[in-house]
């Protein structure tokens, strides 16, 4: 990609951001994303079909890449290792610290994503993804210490709305903490 390209995606980005923040998204327009970046419609129009194609895109560039982070390097871990390791690692240190670096520095975007003006699906596809990828690391941890036999769906669920809280309220204090103090 060029710079000249990116550099016009950087800016229909950040103003789709900027316009979610201070209209909301439904109330949102190309023309009102094509003003405040300073670009003509057909320029948005080389990129994006409308503007829920734009999002569309950025959610999936942001979703991919979170899976990437999150995901990376899992399976060298043996079960061995898995069910050796810790219940408070249900999935790598580093993986996650690494997903909230990422979104830590696309903070604005994220924020505007899962804000009261933003998008509530992202937040459901950041629930599957998390639930995708816990699953695959963590399986031998869901039967680890339940003794009281509850069905694997609801731990999963509890693993899964508790990080989703912390990461939401995260994001509500504006990042006020490190990636390493919320990891």
């Amino acid at each position: 990609m060029t710079i000249r390209k990116t550099d016009t995606k950087n800016k229909i980005k950040k103003s789709l951001v900027y316009l979610i923040n201070t209209k909301g998204f439904e109330a949102l327009t190309v023309s009102d994303i094509t003003r405040h970046s300073q670009i003509n419609r057909g320029t948005f129009y080389l990129h994006y079909i409308d503007k829920y194609d734009l999002l569309e895109k950025l959610e999936e560039e942001a979703e991919n890449e979170l899976r990437y982070i999150l995901s990376y390097n899992i399976e060298s871990y043996s079960i061995k290792d898995r069910k050796n390791s810790d219940l408070k690692d249900i999935v790598p240190y580093e993986n996650i610290l690494n997903a909230l670096i990422y979104i830590n520095n696309d903070s604005n975007f994220i924020k505007a994503l899962m804000g009261e003006n933003g998008n509530p699906r992202f937040v459901e596809k950041f629930k599957n993804l998390l639930r995708e990828v816990v699953k695959k690391f963590n399986q031998c941890h869901i039967d680890k210490g339940n003794d009281k036999k509850i069905p694997k769906e609801y731990i999963l669920e509890i693993i899964i709305t508790g990080i989703i809280s912390i990461v939401t309220m995260w994001i509500k204090r504006d990042f006020k903490e490190t990636p390493q103090q919320i990891a």
